[in-house]
């Protein structure tokens, strides 16, 4: 487990290197919605592999954008296409790719 460190470094996210280049490993995000209590576990991957509805999001996704240099318990607040979601990460593993 990987709770200690931020979840990416800041200066990866202009090339995506951390997450696109390394074809085994992911990051993998527990998140709970504040507002409803939901707790949903996201894959971080490239653009071109990400799927929402399979869990899996791109980095490059306002909500990937967002886990940028966070850790286990901060909190982030993402714009989506039905409103303004606050988030808070309780969990970050790195893992095999889906």
């Amino acid at each position: 487990m990987v709770e200690d460190r931020p979840l990416i470094d800041s200066g990866c996210i202009a090339c995506g290197h951390c997450v696109e280049h390394c074809p085994e490993e992911a990051i993998e995000v527990t998140v709970v919605d504040l507002d409803t209590d939901e707790e949903v576990t996201y894959q971080l991957l490239g653009q071109e592999e990400s799927d929402v509805k399979n869990g899996t999001i791109s980095i490059f996704s306002p909500l990937g954008k967002a886990m940028i240099g966070k850790s286990v318990g901060d909190e982030i607040n993402v714009k989506t296409p039905s409103g303004e979601r606050q988030l808070e990460i309780v969990e970050i593993q790195q893992g095999s790719r889906a």
